[in-house]
């Protein structure tokens, strides 16, 4: 199953890469970066499913996805139209206006003005519901500013006709899915300790060393490190995704680790040059040929 939120960095393209590197089963499969949750969505599901993500309206989409999705697709009806003034409406959904505080305070002092009793305290109502937009309001918004962004970075405008009776068939499908899946809002370090063990299985994929800015969340230098340390001392095993860089083959090599390389399509230069490629690597505290070589090994006795 393919996600419904497009996102920066995700994994769809990268599958079959991924997926024949991580087991067929596990007892506990944990995201502590879930992002796009395309692997958790995508793979074979285990007894327990964890998707993290530290970003609140990452999280959010997710949460109202997973309990309100029948809410979500009316509001979609309402709030998907593609211009620059929609737009930039949907961001001050999501991200909020500075202004609306004082317009609230202007209106309510207005209506003050010309009601009173019942009808003044309706009007003070409407004008709370018009201005202080709910938790489904916002999901819906961030979902339609990926989509009508460039390269789905929720901020640059790109003119794109979203077709909303896919987009519910999706929020359908995904919904029923994540009813198997404890969705959580933590910082990295406290997911990964907690959730160790011997039948934990953690996929990782983290801000790629370099690319930090192009998340709302700061991860800088001491961030990639605290992540290698934890990785270093767990008693799970791993699948950690990330750019093919110096630094990373560094700190791979530093903790022992195992490396597999290769390329993908790079999404942000495709539209230019469709030759263009990303380097990655996937890191790993077990040997990866040999996951892949179990697996092929247990598919052929089911066969």
């Amino acid at each position: 199953m393919k996600s419904p939120l497009p996102y920066v960095g995700g994994k769809w393209t990268c599958l079959p890469h991924i997926e024949p590197r991580l087991p067929l089963k596990s007892q506990k499969f944990v995201e502590p970066f879930g992002g796009g949750a395309n692997i958790i969505l995508y793979r074979k599901r285990a007894n327990i499913e964890i998707y993290n993500d530290i970003d609140n309206q990452v999280f959010n989409f997710f949460h109202v996805v997973k309990f309100l999705p029948h809410s979500f697709n009316v509001r979609l009806d309402l709030l998907n139209h593609c211009s620059p003034q929609n737009f930039k409406m949907l961001t001050e959904i999501v991200y909020g206006n500075p202004n609306y505080d004082d317009y609230l305070k202007l209106e309510l002092e207005s209506a003050e003005k010309l009601f009173e009793g019942e009808q003044l305290e309706i009007v003070k109502r409407e004008l709370d519901e018009k201005f202080r937009f709910s938790n489904v309001d916002k999901a819906v918004a961030y979902l339609l500013l990926k989509k009508m962004s460039y390269a789905s970075n929720g901020k640059t405008y790109m003119p794109t006709k979203v077709n909303a009776e896919t987009v519910k068939i999706e929020v359908q499908r995904t919904s029923a899915r994540l009813l198997d899946i404890a969705l959580e809002n933590r910082d990295f370090r406290k997911v990964l300790k907690s959730h160790d063990g011997k039948d934990a299985f953690f996929y990782i994929d983290p801000p790629y060393f370099g690319t930090e800015r192009m998340y709302t969340n700061i991860f800088g230098l001491i961030d990639h490190e605290d992540l290698f340390k934890i990785l270093g001392s767990l008693e799970g095993k791993f699948l950690l995704s990330y750019n093919d860089c110096e630094f990373i083959r560094k700190m791979a090599k530093k903790y022992g680790f195992y490396i597999y390389a290769y390329e993908r399509p790079n999404s942000i230069a495709l539209k230019y040059d469709k030759d263009n490629k990303f380097p990655e690597i996937l890191v790993a505290n077990y040997d990866m040929d040999e996951m892949m070589y179990q697996n092929t090994k247990q598919i052929s006795m089911l066969i």
